[in-house]
């Protein structure tokens, strides 16, 4: 849903609330409506819903003859939830999502009704029913008599009704195709449906469909560098638990130097992780079991332990060069059989994500792949590369048709000129099962001519890559827009907390995702992927709504987001490990800290009292921060 400029477009400038014939007596416009002043959006005149297309708001309409669901009154549960019979693990969550908002909010959680074909047809009693037309025969008559449209709302997103029935009871739905939008869409009631006042909770009657405007939705996950080796698979799972919350659908997940190789030995360069190979598979079905593919990531001819197997194999390196070479048959033998090996003992992944060791100085020099192919500037290494991982991918799919490959590209200091290399993956490479993902900022790549095109000539399936935990936010929403106008497949960020976090807590084991800095970024790259024509105003309340109560400052958001600047921008930021750092080194920003933080205790202070006694995540959220950033920079 994307309320305000829904409201925009519509031409509303007057109150709405104003044409409503029922009121709620102790309940203001925010708390009724849940997302500030901008929330004024979520109302519009009664006729026929808008319904969401993959990034045009939808409308949410409230008519008088469907009143707001009452889920609970004075603390006590006042509706009850109809969930599938046999629930997965997102059938669950989405439970999950909806009961804690409830619980945080009044004190009361919903009673879970397993539903059956022979559910009262005409309930006496407020109803939330959750699931697909496929396990959950409720979803599925309702689906069917309200004439709901999900063939518009594609694999993740969601349809929202509210209507009363012929007896007293008040229904909500959230439908979807799939578990993972039925999560999708209960995390949204609960997030910036649900309002509440005195133990009371209610949501409005809506009429909304929703999906993500980016297809593709996911991380580039370092599980190597200094301390990141070191997780656990229960760390890995949390982190993964963030990451469905997030709305991604994929993680490529690093894995040479961790894969404990029976063929080459010497590649397992890690001897400090906990990970076995048991753990692997437990993630992948982790992963799985939250609607998230699993790629396993690799080096090929470069990159953490395929380089140690390049110093025992002198046959599969240049003599002038100290990389595996991409041309030499021997090297390309023996990158093949290990990354087989790989895949073989994880052959329940989904795909392989590839680094051709384009970057920096690990593309190889040798005369080899230096060979210039034409006038241009196109290489050698350029032409193995792609003939490598057509012939791997060949090898693999005669084992599994649906294993998905992702390569990174765009690199300067290899395929710059390369107009040969580009053409190539225009015209040889058009199955649907290559992915790639573009490395460098660049928007535009060159042609055969050497003109300079839109990724999309390249390929449909070209993702984006960011590292997102150093961007400003509204950078953040400019580049998932940019990533929609150019209609390409997805937008990927690194999490990658060995080897920077733009944080104080880079010598965290884990890093944690549930605090500021990473708690917003995940916030803000969940909301801007689904809709990156949200205006910044309608971030900032969806933000106060998320993680504060409704008669707290819109003063909060503004320190949220400073802190999170704060982090990002400080000199502790620049490193993995804060301990890098000696306390000279730190002094001069930690003066400028000294006010800022003092000022922001103060105002925290003043706002937690409207809290009605419950403790509200953004509260915790910024207090938590000051006192790390004091802590960090030695404030006292």
């Amino acid at each position: 849903m994307k309320p305000a400029v829904a409201a925009q477009r519509r031409g509303v400038s007057e109150d709405p609330m104003k044409k409503r014939s029922f009121s709620m007596t102790g309940l203001t416009r925010r708390d009724f409506l849940g997302a500030g002043s901008a929330s004024l959006a979520l109302l519009s005149l009664p006729g026929s819903a808008m319904r969401a297309s993959d990034s045009r708001p939808a409308t949410v309409e409230i008519s008088n003859a469907d009143p707001p669901l009452f889920l609970a009154r004075d603390g006590r549960p006042s509706a009850a939830l109809v969930v599938p019979p046999d629930p997965g693990v997102l059938s669950r969550m989405a439970e999950g999502a909806i009961n804690t908002s409830l619980k945080r909010q009044t004190g009361a959680t919903l009673e879970s009704l397993r539903a059956s074909r022979g559910f009262p047809h005409s309930p006496d009693r407020n109803l939330l029913v959750l699931g697909t037309p496929h396990n959950n025969p409720v979803v599925a008559r309702c689906v069917e008599e309200q004439n709901i449209p999900l063939g518009l709302v594609g694999p993740e997103g969601y349809a929202i009704r509210t209507w009363r029935g012929p007896q007293a009871g008040c229904t909500m739905l959230v439908a979807a195709n799939s578990e993972k939008g039925v999560y999708h869409g209960a995390a949204h009631v609960s997030d910036f449906l649900l309002a509440s006042t005195a133990g009371s909770a209610l949501i409005p009657a809506v009429s909304e469909e929703s999906q993500p405007a980016i297809k593709l939705r996911g991380t580039y996950n370092l599980a190597c560098w200094n301390l990141a080796p070191r997780y656990s698979r229960a760390d890995w799972e949390k982190i993964i638990d963030s990451m469905a919350e997030d709305r991604m659908n994929f993680i490529y997940f690093w894995l040479a130097g961790l894969f404990r190789s029976k063929t080459f030995p010497e590649s397992f360069i890690y001897p400090e992780t906990p990970l076995t190979n048991d753990d692997i598979h437990a993630l992948i079905k982790h992963a799985h079991d939250r609607g998230i593919e699993f790629y396993l990531g690799s080096g090929a001819f470069a990159w953490f332990g395929e380089d140690q197997i390049g110093m025992y194999h002198p046959d599969a390196r240049e003599l002038v060069d100290p990389h595996l070479c991409r041309t030499l048959p021997a090297s390309r033998r023996i990158v093949g059989e290990y990354l087989t090996e790989l895949y073989d003992t994880f052959a329940e992944a989904d795909g392989m994500y590839l680094e051709m060791g384009c970057e920096g100085d690990y593309h190889c020099m040798g005369p080899l792949c230096q060979k210039p192919l034409d006038t241009f500037g196109s290489k050698q290494i350029g032409e193995s590369e792609i003939s490598f991982l057509r012939e791997f991918s060949e090898s693999l799919w005669k084992k599994n048709q649906k294993l998905k490959f992702v390569c990174p590209i765009g690199y300067p200091e290899s395929h710059k000129w390369d107009v040969h290399y580009y053409q190539a993956i225009r015209e040889r490479m058009t199955d649907p099962r290559y992915f790639w993902m573009e490395a460098r900022q660049n928007w535009r790549l060159q042609n055969a001519k050497g003109t300079l095109k839109d990724l999309g000539y390249l390929s449909k399936n070209i993702l984006h890559w960011d590292q997102y935990y150093t961007m400003p936010l509204l950078d953040m929403r400019d580049q998932a827009r940019r990533v929609a106008e150019a209609g390409i497949a997805g937008y990927v960020v690194a999490f990658e907390p060995g080897f920077a976090t733009a944080s104080v807590y880079g010598d965290r084991v884990p890093f944690p995702v549930d605090l500021i800095p990473y708690r917003l970024t995940r916030f803000a790259y969940r909301e801007f992927t689904w809709n990156p024509q949200m205006s910044w105003s309608d971030f900032k309340a969806r933000v106060h709504k998320k993680f504060f109560a409704p008669p707290m400052s819109d003063d909060l958001v503004d320190i949220m987001i400073t802190l999170r600047d704060l982090m990002r921008e400080g000199p502790l930021a620049r490193r993995a490990s804060a301990d890098n750092f000696r306390q000279e080194d730190v002094r001069p920003f930690a003066e400028i800290l000294r006010p800022r933080l003092a000022a922001m205790e103060a105002e925290v202070a003043a706002e937690r009292g409207k809290g009605s006694g419950t403790n509200w995540e953004g509260i915790t959220l910024v207090e938590t921060c000051i006192r790390d950033l004091r802590a960090a920079y030695h404030i006292t």
